[in-house]
């Protein structure tokens, strides 16, 4: 992922990189993931946290049906970083 970022900025001043559309970008890297990479599921118990890194491709998959009747909530927690930094 970060090379896909880094490519789709690649020659463009940093102070314009907020007006940047990276869309095109971000689905062919994620294409290209989901081709090539292995899917790794992480299970979390109630109140685990699971942390990841920044340019790890993530999602959630479909609740699956077990014992455990109470709803799930996700929370993202993302520090204030400058965009520069973040690549």
């Amino acid at each position: 992922m970060r090379a896909a970022f880094a490519d789709a900025f690649a020659g463009i001043p940093t102070k314009q990189w907020p007006t940047v559309d990276v869309t095109d970008a971000y689905r062919a890297a994620r294409s290209s993931v989901f081709e090539t990479c292995q899917r790794t599921p992480l299970r979390a118990a109630p109140g685990e946290v699971i942390l990841l890194h920044r340019h790890l491709l993530h999602g959630i998959a479909p609740w699956a049906h077990t014992q455990e009747t109470r709803p799930r909530r996700m929370a993202y927690f993302r520090p204030l970083v400058a965009l520069a930094d973040w690549l």
